[in-house]
């Protein structure tokens, strides 16, 4: 059996697949498992294991014998990790907006869906929402105003008011359902 500095000798100098095939089964579970702490699914962390391996063969030609080889796969499989990480946490990031953008939506359109506004001019809609808006409960109206006028999304306006992200959508469909209701009487 050859040591792991001759096999790495062997993979470098001469592109011999049989030492890598050996690299790769000295280290892939290991790997494995340190992606794993990281990432916390095994899955991906096999799936960056792999491809830390394909990254050494695609680089094997540009590496010296003195590299170390545990080190350099190591450093690779870490990096693959928190390329995932980040990725994963931008997706996060941009589902949680979507989801947050898409309620406001979906509020903005309900209330919007009965209203028949030829029957009024801006000047008097504005007026009579703002009564409304006046009449409302203070942290319904509050909620309303932040959302409405200052356009905070509803996870910056439960920060704001310590509340949940569900109250906050709460007290907005109440203050639109009043506001529609409104509407529907003028």
């Amino acid at each position: 059996m050859l040591s792991e500095k001759d096999l790495w000798r062997q993979l470098i100098g001469q592109g011999d697949e049989k030492a890598f095939e050996v690299i790769f089964h000295l280290y892939f579970e290991r790997l494995c498992y340190f992606a794993k702490d990281y990432v916390q699914d095994m899955e991906v962390s096999r799936e960056l294991t792999q491809e830390t391996f394909t990254r050494l063969w695609e680089i094997k030609d540009t590496l010296n014998e003195d590299s170390n080889i545990k080190s350099l796969l190591y450093t690779i499989v870490r990096n693959n990790a928190l390329n995932y990480l980040k990725h994963e946490f931008i997706k996060k990031k941009y589902n949680k907006n979507t989801i947050d953008n898409y309620n406001r939506l979906q509020l903005n359109a309900i209330s919007l869906s009965d209203m028949k506004i030829e029957k009024l001019t801006s000047d008097d809609l504005r007026k009579q929402i703002e009564k409304i808006v006046d009449g409302l409960p203070e942290k319904c109206r509050a909620a309303f105003i932040m959302s409405r006028n200052l356009g905070l999304s509803y996870k910056e306006i439960a920060r704001q008011m310590d509340v949940s992200v569900n109250t906050v959508e709460n007290h907005i469909a109440l203050a639109l359902k009043k506001i529609r209701n409104m509407l529907k009487e003028n």
